[in-house]
């Protein structure tokens, strides 16, 4: 699924390639139809041919910075973070106040659990566009990666803020409560989320949960029966504190 900021630095590239129109282009393809099936291959989930035009691109034009940002989804994509960051850094060079760079880099560093640098990266995203709600959420996530609920909680009060719609973001916000032990935060959360989504996964489980630690056993139970009927698992041990618990288990 190609993202709506994904979209928005395609736009901004279109832009950069229509300014190659003047360059010599000693190649079957011109700048523009190399960009146009780097996108769809990207698109389609074809990374590889997609780094492949991007490479041409960027042999047409290497102080583009456009090419580098796509170029660097597409290696995100393939779990090459290394080359992804590598061309994020490079894009960020010729483009230094492009917010998307410094998100699509920290997202990078993120998923290689490096967290110390994925947060400065989400800091100047958001420095740069104060209504970026990904930057928001993701640097969100790495608190909580580094244990720290109370900035996590902090990023998505943003995030919702910004988008009142976002069902995961309450959930992610209860989990946080929930683990900061704030249980009847958490229920209140992960009940906004089942309001605005009723069919996000693991929602119920994780308020069963809340409600076990409250002993509202039978909420907990209504709960778990509903994250069963919608076809979730729930970890067969707590199912059986549940039992015991309640004394169903009998």
């Amino acid at each position: 699924m190609v993202c709506v900021r994904c979209l928005r630095l395609a736009a901004a590239m279109l832009i950069g390639v229509s300014c190659l129109s003047s360059y010599p282009v000693c190649a079957e393809k011109t700048a523009e139809e190399y960009f146009n099936d780097a996108t769809r291959a990207y698109s389609l989930g074809n990374f590889d041919q997609a780094i492949a035009d991007y490479n041409k691109l960027v042999e047409i034009d290497p102080e583009a910075s456009g090419p580098y940002g796509a170029r660097g989804l597409a290696y995100d994509a393939q779990g090459d973070f290394i080359s992804a960051i590598d061309d994020f850094t490079r894009a960020i060079g010729l483009e230094p106040t492009k917010a998307d760079f410094y998100f699509y880099r920290g997202r990078s560093y993120y998923k290689q659990h490096n967290f110390s640098k994925a947060i400065p990266d989400f800091d100047k995203a958001i420095e740069i566009d104060p209504q970026f709600a990904q930057a928001y959420a993701y640097r969100g996530k790495a608190y909580t990666a580094q244990c720290d609920f109370t900035q996590n909680i902090a990023d998505y009060d943003k995030v919702i803020e910004l988008d009142p719609k976002s069902a995961g973001s309450y959930a992610a916000r209860g989990l946080a409560y929930y683990k900061k032990g704030d249980i009847a935060q958490a229920i209140v959360d992960y009940s906004k989320a089942i309001d605005v989504d009723c069919k996000l996964p693991k929602v119920y489980y994780y308020r069963a949960l809340a409600y076990y630690q409250l002993k509202k056993y039978d909420a907990a139970w209504a709960d778990v029966n509903k994250e069963q009927d919608s076809g979730g698992k729930v970890d067969p041990e707590f199912m059986e504190n549940l039992k015991k618990a309640s004394g169903r288990g009998k």
